[in-house]
């Protein structure tokens, strides 16, 4: 939750088309640097009024389904990243126990689930690669 004009608001983050333009023009190269620090912009989704109770209340109908859907979706990925961690732990599990078909499994299992969640947006796509990659060093150091 931030502040934009002394209203708390629900924020998303978003690329600039501008930004997007720019990076197929001629000068890519030389504005890598100014595309790194201004690519991510932010764009106010909801504003909320403060109720006297010190509550955040949505003061128009588009802005309470927004609040309706992003603690839904919160609620979603929280429960989707924390099977994921399970089966982290799982193969980190089978590979500490020496069982190498049962290693192998489960690391089927969890690349499965990591894949799924970087593709839906749940997880980035580095953090998803980041997660096989040890996992897979690990698998591997077993042999």
């Amino acid at each position: 939750m931030i502040r934009h004009r002394g209203w708390p608001c629900l924020i998303a983050l978003w690329r600039s088309r501008e930004i997007c333009r720019k990076r197929r023009g001629p000068n890519r190269g030389a504005e890598a640097a100014e595309l790194l620090t201004s690519a991510t912009q932010i764009r106010i989704v909801a504003r909320l009024r403060v109720s006297p109770q010190g509550k955040l209340v949505a003061n128009t109908a588009q802005a309470k389904k927004r609040v309706r859907q992003a603690e839904k979706h919160r609620a979603h990925n929280t429960a989707r990243r924390s099977l994921m961690r399970t089966e982290l732990k799982k193969a980190l599990k089978a590979v500490e126990s020496k069982d190498k078909a049962e290693a192998q499994k489960a690391y089927r299992d969890a690349t499965s689930m990591i894949d799924r969640l970087a593709r839906k947006g749940i997880l980035h796509k580095n953090t998803a690669s980041r997660h096989k990659s040890r996992l897979n060093n690990r698998l591997r150091a077993m042999a």
